[in-house]
């Protein structure tokens, strides 16, 4: 797999981020906790591998207030972050396969910690950090 075909992939998880999410690289939340969310989402067809996508919890609960016009707490917010991240990554398939490449994604999987996670290829762009690592599989 070429670097174009991961960068490509980061690209389009950012675009989808930004079309369901507007403004939302436009803003910096002060005082933001620093309790951080991750989800991951497997990558399956012409690449195969997973997707994480993290970010403070403060910026996960914006973005549901601005989705949903309310604050989300404890197990919706839980729940919210794997939609999210579903959402995402189905737009971000979507996306690609308009430019030929065939994806699939699995269901999201919050995370506990990051530390096993090795990324190929990452970006920070804004409150959030969106990682791509290939499977052997």
């Amino acid at each position: 797999m070429t670097e174009y075909t991961y960068n490509l992939i980061i690209t389009s998880t950012f675009e989808s981020i930004k079309t369901m999410v507007p403004g939302t690289f436009h803003y910096e939340l002060e005082n933001s906790r620093l309790s951080t969310a991750a989800v991951q989402v497997g990558i399956i067809g012409e690449v195969k591998g997973s997707l994480l996508i993290e970010g403070n919890e403060d910026v996960f609960k914006d973005f549901g207030l601005k989705l949903y016009g309310m604050a989300l707490e404890g197990e919706m917010l839980s729940s919210f972050i794997g939609e999210f991240a579903n959402m995402v990554a189905g737009q971000m398939a979507t996306n690609l396969s308009s430019k030929g490449m065939k994806l699939d994604i699995t269901p999201p999987r919050l995370l506990e910690d990051t530390l096993g996670f090795n990324p190929y290829s990452h970006k920070q762009e804004g409150p959030l950090k969106v990682s791509f690592s290939e499977s052997s599989l």
